[in-house]
Formats: C-alpha cells, sequence, structure tokens
C-alpha cells in the first residue's frame, strides 16, 4: 500500500548535478564536484547505502515525484505497508534540506 503526503505527492524532485555517485573500494558514495551547498561537503566523500544508491539513481535518471519513487521502491523492496513510504519521505525530506535534491519546475 502507498501512502504519500499530500503537500509532496506530485512535486518532481531531481539529484544535485554536483555531487557523483560511484564506488570507491567497494563502497558506493557520493562525491561533491563544482559548487556545493553546503560548506561541510567541500573535499568529502558521503558512504550510502543500498537503498540511497537505488533512490540516487531513480531520481537522477528524470526528474520523479515521491509516489513514482514509493512504486518503484515497492517493486524493488520488501517492506511492511507503509515502511517504504515513510522511508523515502524522510529521504526526500533529509536531501532537499541538504541540498542533494532539488524540485524541478
Amino acid at each position: 500500500m502507498t501512502v504519500v503526503s499530500k503537500q509532496t505527492a506530485e512535486i518532481r524532485w531531481r539529484t544535485n548535478d554536483n555531487f557523483l555517485l560511484r564506488t570507491v573500494a567497494g563502497e558506493s558514495v557520493l562525491i561533491p564536484i563544482g559548487e556545493v551547498p553546503d560548506p561541510r561537503f567541500d573535499n568529502c566523500m558521503i558512504s550510502v547505502n543500498e537503498t540511497t544508491v537505488f533512490l540516487w539513481e531513480f531520481f537522477s535518471e528524470q526528474a520523479r515525484t515521491e509516489s513514482e519513487a514509493v512504486e518503484a521502491a515497492e517493486q524493488a523492496f520488501e517492506a511492511p505497508d507503509g515502511v517504504i513510504a515513510e522511508h523515502i519521505h524522510e529521504f526526500i525530506t533529509a536531501y532537499f534540506e541538504l541540498g542533494l535534491l532539488h524540485k524541478e519546475e
């Protein structure tokens, strides 16, 4: 069952092009390139898990809605009802606040 916030359900999200997803020494990381939204990201790598890799790649392909992300993740992962939607909402909120995702008009 897909449950998504009505406030954010149809906003289209896209990854920040100033970050690249790469595998370094067997670990998936986001590497800042160019202008970064927060000085904490200067000269660093952000370690990410399998779910974040899935979402990063999903939102990198094209601008997508939270609802589309939940539907795709529910096909790729197994979890109790509502858990995937909740985690994707948390991902979008956190990554937007950090400048790693942006709203696309």
